[in-house]
């Protein structure tokens, strides 16, 4: 069966320990990595260039970077690395509204890749973040904005974007939330009609994953709850949505612990 029409109920199993989902049963990263996903029809637009989608992409991007006040990481004329930047929405805000001058961007859909190179003229290398040939201790910043939860390693995603920056640079990291109230309410499968999501994460297993990379974690917060949700739960859905905790408390937290309820977590950590 093709794998854009998969539609079997998807089961994830939590670390007691650190408090990550993966999909369960595993799939081998060489079928992951393996996923075609060119968009087969020239005539159609790509779904990157849905105008919902761009405004939603540059307003979580402004959010997240004035948030974390990404300036501060910034050396020279700025160097920023986006992990799986698709079409270069994300960043071509980064260039144009935070002043990054050495934007590049890593995408696997090559049409992604040729719409950032040729629309919004952006550095922009096709492949995946294990194969495209970044240099090594050059970013002040790299973003993964709701993409660490696609790739097959997590770890070894986290570890290759350690090597790419400076020390002093940071990591912005935003994921959905697996402790949130979305997913309490209806299920999983809410966040996976594209098959895509391999893992999941809450606050303790990412602040885990970036302390064993070598990063000093500086902030984990959790924002948003998802419309439907607010239409179902009312107030109640906003209740422990937004949260944050610097990074010595979100080491602290037991595995178990659900303070965080919003359905985005977002990290900041320094390369260290």
């Amino acid at each position: 069966m093709p794998f854009g029409v998969m539609r079997l109920p998807l089961l994830y199993r939590e670390c007691t320990t650190c408090g990550a989902a993966r999909i369960a049963p595993t799939f081998h990263a060489t079928w992951i990595d393996g996923i075609d996903t060119t968009n087969q029809d020239a005539t159609t637009a790509h779904w990157m260039e849905d105008p919902a989608y761009v405004a939603d992409k540059q307003r979580s991007v402004t959010v997240h970077c004035e948030r974390a006040d990404i300036d501060r990481f910034r050396s020279g004329r700025g160097s920023v690395l986006d992990v799986s930047c698709g079409a270069g929405v994300g960043l071509e805000v980064l260039r144009d509204r935070f002043g990054f001058a050495d934007c590049r961007g890593v995408e696997c859909d090559p049409t992604a890749v040729r719409i950032a190179r040729e629309r919004r003229g952006l550095d922009v290398v096709r492949g995946l973040l294990h194969t495209a040939p970044l240099p090594e201790a050059h970013f002040d910043l790299a973003v993964l904005d709701n993409t660490l939860e696609h790739h097959a390693d997590p770890r070894q995603a986290i570890r290759l974007v350690r090597r790419a920056l400076r020390r002093g640079g940071a990591v912005l990291i935003v994921v959905p939330n697996f402790h949130g109230r979305t997913v309490e309410l209806l299920g999983i499968d809410y966040w996976n009609l594209n098959w895509g999501h391999w893992h999941y994460f809450t606050a303790q297993s990412l602040a885990r994953l970036l302390n064993d990379a070598a990063f000093a974690l500086e902030r984990v917060a959790c924002t948003g709850v998802e419309r439907i949700t607010v239409e179902r739960l009312g107030e109640a859905a906003q209740v422990d949505a937004h949260i944050e905790l610097d990074g010595v408390a979100a080491m602290a937290l037991p595995p178990g612990e659900q303070r965080l309820r919003g359905d985005y977590l977002s990290a900041v950590a320094v390369a260290v």
